[in-house]
Formats: structure tokens, C-alpha cells, sequence
């Protein structure tokens, strides 16, 4: 994300919601429906640099806000950045990472911590298309395997 600031229907836009700095990139929450096609963007936080208490503070707000508007949220989803375990891991007292946690709206249900595979499949890609892997990727040619096993 680009970091600009701009004057849109009367308001300054471009601030970090963490800090007084401009936004470098955006946290994006969205919620999808287990038996249904729903899907819909719930909120979207600019920030520049945000700390995982920051972040664990405005999940569960989100969390809240779903369950009190009638939504049942059962688990949370994220790529596996550090910030984010460490923010999920907040719902512990003391934090402690796992993957079922106490739901804050109900303490009968369990809340689930997800980690999306598509994206560290895509996440592995991207690491080795963007490094030399001469070293690790030397895969020998049908040649020099036959050879081998002679």
C-alpha cells in the first residue's frame, strides 16, 4: 500500500490507526459462512506497524460485534505471521498459542485458531521463485540417475 494521506466527504484519510504515521498496509477481516456462500468484508484497519496486543484488542472487539449483531464466529483464519499467532494467543490468560481457545462472547463454545494452508502453500512459492535454489533444487538428469542405480 502506497502511504499518502488525502481529504475525502470531509475527512483526512490516509493516518495509521496504531500510530501517527501514514499507513503502509491494511489489516482486513472478513467473514465467511461455513454452510452458506456468504462472504463479506466486516473491517479493514490502516496501519504502518501494529503490536499483537493492538491486534488481539481490535479481534476480539470484531469478534464481539459479530456475535452481538446475531453472527456465530467459530474460528479465526490467518496466514501464520507471528503477529497474528501472538495476538490469537492473547485469548489465553497467560497467552499461550493453541489451537482452541475460550470464545469470548460465550465461555460454553470453543473459539478455533486456523491456520490458511492456501496461503503457505503460496507463501512457499513465492520464497522459492524469488531465491537461487542452484544448491537445494540441483535435480540430476534421467542420465545421471540411470547411471546411479547401473
Amino acid at each position: 500500500m502506497k502511504p499518502f494521506m488525502d481529504f475525502e466527504g470531509g475527512n483526512i484519510v490516509g493516518n495509521s490507526y496504531d500510530n501517527a504515521n501514514l499507513a503502509t498496509s491494511a489489516h482486513a477481516f472478513m467473514l465467511n459462512g461455513i454452510s452458506s456462500s456468504f462472504k463479506d468484508v466486516v473491517h479493514i484497519v490502516p496501519v504502518s506497524h501494529i503490536m499483537a496486543e493492538d491486534l488481539f484488542t481490535l479481534i476480539k472487539k470484531i469478534i464481539l460485534a459479530l456475535e452481538e449483531i446475531g453472527f456465530k464466529v467459530m474460528s479465526i483464519v490467518t496466514d501464520n505471521n507471528s503477529i497474528n499467532r501472538k495476538a490469537v494467543s492473547n485469548f489465553n490468560n497467560p497467552p499461550q498459542f493453541q489451537v482452541q481457545y475460550q470464545h469470548p462472547a460465550d465461555e460454553k463454545r470453543p473459539l478455533f485458531y486456523l491456520i490458511d494452508s492456501v496461503h503457505l502453500i503460496k507463501c512457499v512459492r513465492n520464497n522459492w521463485i524469488n531465491k537461487k535454489m542452484d544448491i537445494l533444487c540441483n535435480i540430476p538428469s534421467l542420465k545421471e540417475r540411470k547411471m546411479q542405480f547401473r
